[in-house]
């Protein structure tokens, strides 16, 4: 990805890629892309959220569930991830 060739700590760049290859169902190595994100920005709730959101949809429920958590816990009136949460606990 050219964004992370010009700027290895670009946040976003680690979390969409990490999304994307989620996506294509490329588990490993998503998971190691939203990894740097959270090295990157620790403090970040969406980052955690977005990753909850990759890992329920590739069937990983209990992993999605910690992530939400941590999102929570970091911003509790994330609502997206409250809404990832629940459809996750649901599951």
């Amino acid at each position: 990805m050219k964004a992370l060739q010009l700027n290895p700590k670009a946040m976003w760049a680690h979390a969409k890629w990490g999304e994307a290859l989620f996506n294509l169902a490329k588990v490993a190595e998503g998971e190691s892309q939203f990894q740097a994100a959270a090295k990157i920005s620790p403090g970040n709730a969406d980052i955690y959220r977005l990753w909850g959101d990759a890992l329920s949809s590739s069937g990983r429920t209990n992993d999605a569930i910690a992530k939400y958590k941590k999102a929570l816990e970091i911003n509790p009136a994330l609502l997206s991830a409250r809404i990832g949460l629940s459809n996750a606990e649901k599951k």
